[in-house]
Formats: structure tokens, C-alpha cells, sequence
């Protein structure tokens, strides 16, 4: 009997179509909202899962820090550019392992150590405390 009720139905496609439409509209609206959040909730677990790589010590997103560092402050905009270039140039060098940066500021210090960590490095002050040392190790990246 019931594959002649399928076949009946199958026969009438209008029938298909209403019984499909029978779904009134906020049950509708409630299954797109469902299937939006959850696409949301992947895109940002996959963002987060991207971003956890790119934390120091404390536990700062670095990714997020750095871009929101560039994008408010001109003037560390410009320390950050000359500090990923140096870096940069660090890593190419294949003749040091450590690099020692001059003596600055404790801010100025904590964007070295914060670029550093985002780029894998091992990352340590001086003797003085006025200086960062960085080295490069098995995860330092480009």
C-alpha cells in the first residue's frame, strides 16, 4: 500500500509541491536562522582554531594585536614595519642565531616581544632589562 500511496503522489507533482509549502513561514525562517549560526560558528571556530598558533604567553592574539596596532597608530605602524623588516632580514641570516635589539622603552620592548612570539621566536630580555634578545628556534616562521 505504500509504495502505491508513493506512486500516486509521485504521479502529481502539484501535490509534492504544496505538501513542501505546508511548512508555514517562520518554520522556515527559523531553519535558515539555524543553518546561519552555524555556518558563523564554524567560520569562527576555524578562525579561532587559525588564530591560537598566534598567541604569546599571556595568552594576547597576537594576529589580532598587531593588525589593530597598525591600523590605530601611525607612529607604531612605522616601528612595527622597520621591526617585522629587521626580523625579517634576522631570519634570512643564516650566519646568527640571536639577534639584540638596542635599548628602548618598555612599550617599545613589549612590541619585540609580541612580534617575536608572532613569528615563533624565542624572545628574552637583557641583562639590563633594557634590551630584547631574540632567537631563532625550531618554530620561528616567516
Amino acid at each position: 500500500q505504500q509504495e502505491s500511496i508513493q506512486l500516486q503522489l509521485s504521479s502529481f507533482p502539484s501535490l509534492q509541491e504544496e505538501d513542501k509549502s505546508s511548512k508555514d513561514d517562520s518554520e522556515k525562517e527559523k531553519e535558515k536562522d539555524k543553518n546561519k549560526n552555524s555556518e558563523k560558528s564554524k567560520i569562527r571556530m576555524l578562525s579561532k582554531d587559525c588564530s591560537q598558533e598566534y598567541t604569546d604567553s599571556t595568552g594576547i592574539d597576537l594576529h589580532e594585536f598587531l593588525i589593530s596596532t597598525l591600523k590605530n597608530n601611525p607612529r607604531d605602524r612605522m616601528i612595527l614595519l622597520k621591526m617585522e623588516q629587521e626580523i625579517i632580514d634576522f631570519i634570512s641570516d643564516n650566519n646568527n642565531h640571536y639577534k639584540k635589539f638596542p635599548q628602548m622603552s618598555s612599550y617599545q620592548r613589549m612590541l619585540v616581544h609580541r612580534v617575536a612570539a608572532y613569528f615563533g621566536m624565542d624572545h628574552n630580555v637583557d641583562q639590563t632589562g633594557k634590551s630584547v634578545i631574540i632567537n631563532k628556534t625550531s618554530n620561528t616562521r616567516m
